[in-house]
This record gives structure tokens, C-alpha cells and sequence, in this order.
């Protein structure tokens, strides 16, 4: 009985990683978004990352060089609330958000007795593996828990950029040096810091990911349990 349950636990657990992966895979192109006074524009793209960012000609007169940082995040903010809005409808749309509160049964798995027997590895390599891939997810979820970001800067610092891996972004700004830029020199700053930000980010992102490790863990798991209950056979 015990077995059971803990298939009818995996094959649950199964059917909600489809309908995840499907709603994952679900985008929108871009959206846009402003600070209170409309001078600095954001974008956000498919990925709900930020993509893109215009500052206004009136943006001295109507924000301030004090509040140019806290502008820019909040124009940015702006963007990723409309971007979630807009890819809440279409999940909507797609039926998966139905889906995510009573998820499909996942198909039956093959009886035991009609599992065929696999030649598989020595035992003790197969072991040595699944320790070395728990340490490894061990590491990738410790990884999980820390803030993952990228940042960019230029002008010496006087300008940066933050932007985590949730797509939130933060923008400091030394209010002297702003004082004395035009808004084009500011939106091709903003435009290069953010692209140094995003880079670091996906670089960060890549030695970070756990899904991988979690699919190696998942293959060695499932041939050691296959050696522990004799359903294959060692060549």
C-alpha cells in the first residue's frame, strides 16, 4: 500500500511538472511601463526580464537629478506589473491555470513484471554517482536560495544597474553627475549598464541552474532503486 501511494505521489507530482513546463513556456512579447511623471520609459521582454529603457527631454524639470534612481526603478516595476498581468490573461486563455489547481492524471506506469530487465552499471559506480549528484543538487538549491542578480555600472559607479533573476530592478544614480547629462546621454547609459547587468545575470543564472542536476539525480535515483528491488541485472 505504501508503494502505492508514493507512485500515485509521483505520477501527481508528474502531471503538475507538464502543466508547469507548459505554462512556463508561455510568453508575451513586451510591456511598457512608466514612472509617476511619464519621463522614463521601461520595457519588459518575452522573459519578463527587462529589455529596454527611454529617459524623456523634460525628465530634469519633471523628476529631479535626486529622484532620477528611484524614477527609473519605478518605471521598470511599472513594466513588470503590466507584463504579469498580461501573462496571467493569456494563462488564462490557455486553460493551464484551470489545470494548476486540479492537474490531469498522469498516465499509469508499466506494472512491475512487465518491466524489462536492463542491463545496467556496476553497483558501486551507480552509488558513487547518486552521491555525487545529491551533492551536487545539494549545491544547485543552496544556490537557490541566494540572490541571484547582475549588475552593471558606468561613469565610475555614478550610474548602476541591478537586475535579479525575478526581473526586479534597481537603479542608483549619484545625483551630481546626472545633474549634468542630456537624456539621450542618459538612455544610452541606462541602455549599457542594463546590458551588463543582464549578462552577468545570464552568466550567473547558467552556473546556477538546477534543473539540470536534477535530471542527472532523477536518472541515477531511478537505476539504483532499479538494482535495490533486482529489476535488472548487472553486465
Amino acid at each position: 500500500m505504501a508503494d502505492d501511494g508514493l507512485a500515485e505521489m509521483h505520477r501527481q507530482a508528474e502531471a503538475l511538472s507538464h502543466v508547469l513546463q507548459r505554462a512556463g513556456a508561455i510568453s508575451v512579447e513586451s510591456a511598457e511601463g512608466y514612472d509617476d511623471t511619464g519621463e522614463i520609459r521601461a520595457t519588459v521582454g518575452p522573459q519578463g526580464l527587462p529589455e529596454s529603457v527611454e529617459v524623456g527631454y523634460q525628465w530634469l524639470r519633471m523628476i529631479g537629478s535626486g529622484a532620477f534612481g528611484q524614477a527609473v526603478t519605478a518605471a521598470f516595476a511599472s513594466a513588470a506589473q503590466s507584463w504579469a498581468i498580461a501573462w496571467a490573461d493569456e494563462l488564462q486563455k490557455s486553460g493551464l491555470l484551470q489545470q494548476l489547481d486540479d492537474p490531469p492524471a498522469a498516465s499509469a506506469p508499466m506494472p512491475v513484471d512487465q518491466i524489462p530487465h536492463h542491463v545496467v552499471r556496476d553497483p558501486a559506480t551507480v552509488a558513487g554517482e547518486l552521491l555525487d549528484a545529491l551533492d551536487t543538487v545539494d549545491a544547485a538549491t543552496a544556490a537557490l536560495a541566494q540572490p541571484v542578480q547582475g549588475i552593471g555600472s558606468a561613469a565610475m559607479g555614478k550610474l548602476t544597474l541591478t537586475v535579479s533573476r525575478e526581473g526586479a530592478v534597481a537603479c542608483a544614480a549619484d545625483a551630481g553627475w546626472v545633474s549634468g547629462q542630456g537624456a539621450g546621454q542618459l538612455t544610452a547609459a541606462l541602455r549599457q549598464v542594463l546590458a551588463e547587468a543582464l549578462a552577468q545575470l545570464h552568466a550567473t543564472t547558467a552556473e546556477t541552474d538546477p534543473a539540470a542536476q536534477l535530471r542527472r539525480l532523477d536518472a541515477v535515483q531511478a537505476e539504483a532503486i532499479a538494482l535495490l528491488k533486482g529489476e535488472t541485472h548487472v553486465g
